[in-house]
């Protein structure tokens, strides 16, 4: 056999041999998939559509068809959390029946779960058809109606006056929108501003922060004006409960109309929390650095002095400098953050970078008043 014939062959049966072996891969893959829509994705789409259909048939029966379409369409109907976020918006605005009941829509909860059920079967009737199941309409959806549907029309009917004669007119039917937004107004005692309502969502978001931030805290409401005081609070976690109540408050203020706005209070902790860690971090950076280097630091009464302008820290490259310089290059961004900052995150960053480094903040402050004045 010749060593090409030879090599031929060869590779001929590797072919087959990785022919075969992508085969059975391939059923594998096939046969898992398969099992996944069968036990996972189809029993679980079934069970969101009665969760969806029963929250329907709640709004049905609490608002009427058109009122409970048009929430569906924009969402707030698939789970517990969307009917939660409906009941806070309705809570804050009057929902427009009149305008609802008297208009039409281009589609209703039936045909918008068909759009569903096909759209499922487009994605998933190949890969079942494959391991021997036809379609899943078999298997709990429920197909009612056509999806393409004639024009919606609307008939007007006139009397021509002077022949007497009545005329019919076809025209395409205008519909409403389907956007809930459209069907509210602002309750009258509710508007925002310095209304009870915005005061008692800034309330919870407060309280969401201070306790996703681990502040240990007990709140009191003022029944007369709706003011939260605090209490139980002790004097170390004083910093940290005016930022993260300031970072909520101002957040809230740009942003009044979020519908999930108890997250402001744990986007407001989040903010805080990594505050804390830059500072920290920095701290314990700064402490080891001026440890490893004690003997070479600048004294006053025994103690380091890290006002002093002498270059006698060494950096990577060798380059000698002084402590406030040490101090600029390890801490940028919270440097940064320092300067941009209000009172309340002035004093936060401080006390977390330690009282043995506010020579440094010092020296900014100073920095930015001759900055000023100049």
């Amino acid at each position: 056999m010749s060593v090409f014939r030879s090599i031929a062959t060869g590779y001929l049966g590797a072919k087959i041999a990785n022919t075969e072996a992508n085969d059975r891969l391939k059923a594998n893959i096939l046969e898992k998939t398969g099992t996944n829509i069968l036990t996972n994705v189809i029993p679980n789409a079934i069970e969101d559509e009665k969760i969806r259909r029963q929250n329907y048939d709640t709004l049905v029966s609490s608002y009427g068809v058109n009122a409970a379409n048009v929430i569906d369409a924009s969402g707030f109907t698939i789970n517990k959390q969307g009917m939660d976020r409906l009941d806070e918006l309705l809570k804050a605005n009057k929902l427009d029946l009149k305008t609802l009941d008297a208009s039409a829509f281009q589609t209703d909860f039936d045909n918008r779960y068909n759009t569903r059920v096909k759209t499922a079967e487009e994605k998933y009737n190949p890969i079942l058809q494959k391991i021997g199941i036809d379609n899943i309409g078999g298997l709990g959806f429920n197909t009612v109606e056509a999806l393409v549907k004639p024009e919606a029309m609307t008939t007007s009917i006139t009397k021509d006056t002077m022949t007497d004669t009545v005329i019919k007119e076809q025209t395409p039917t205008e519909f409403g929108s389907m956007q809930l937004k459209d069907y509210l107004t602002a309750k009258p005692d509710e508007e925002f501003g310095e209304s009870s309502q915005y005061r008692l969502r800034n309330n919870d978001i407060i309280k969401q922060a201070v306790s996703a931030s681990g502040l240990n805290a007990k709140f009191i409401t003022n029944p007369v004006d709706g003011s939260v005081s605090v209490t139980d609070l002790d004097e170390a976690s004083q910093n940290k409960f005016q930022l993260v109540t300031e970072y909520s408050s101002d957040m809230f203020a740009k942003t009044p109309n979020r519908t999930d706005y108890i997250n402001i209070g744990n986007e407001a902790a989040t903010r805080v929390t990594a505050l804390e860690s830059l500072a920290k971090n920095g701290n314990n950076a700064m402490t080891n650095y001026f440890q490893s280097h004690i003997q070479k630091a600048p004294k006053v009464d025994g103690q380091p002095d890290y006002t002093s302008e002498e270059k006698v820290y060494p950096l990577q490259n060798g380059t000698l400098v002084n402590a406030r310089e040490v101090f600029e290059r390890q801490n940028s961004d919270l440097i940064r953050a320092y300067i941009v900052g209000s009172i309340t995150q002035k004093n936060f960053i401080r006390e977390k970078f330690g009282r043995g480094y506010s020579v440094f903040f010092d020296q900014i402050d100073d920095a930015l008043d001759q900055q000023e004045n100049s």
